[in-house]
């Protein structure tokens, strides 16, 4: 049996969704097939996912998030400009 893996938004990270126009689609297929994710050098709760999003002008976006049993809690997310040096 597969396990479902659902998306939350806290009320910052939806209030910035909407304020940086941010698709919920890009989120959820960034959290469901990321091109990388690394751990937070901050807060070891929080895990950090990345990817492109063609719509976007091929931006990198980042979603910060924390695993809740089967549930992808998103903290923030925002257009990565340092991630686009690193490439």
């Amino acid at each position: 049996m597969k396990t479902v893996t659902l998306v939350r938004l806290t009320a910052h990270a939806e209030l910035m969704r909407k304020r940086r126009e941010l698709k919920l689609e890009w989120l959820e297929d960034t959290l469901r097939d990321p091109i990388l994710v690394k751990a937070d050098e901050r807060d070891p709760t929080l895990r950090l996912a990345f990817r492109k999003i063609p719509e976007a002008r091929d931006k990198w976006l980042r979603v910060v998030y924390r695993m809740e049993k089967h549930t992808h809690v998103v903290v923030t997310a925002f257009f990565d400009r340092d991630q686009e040096k690193r490439k």
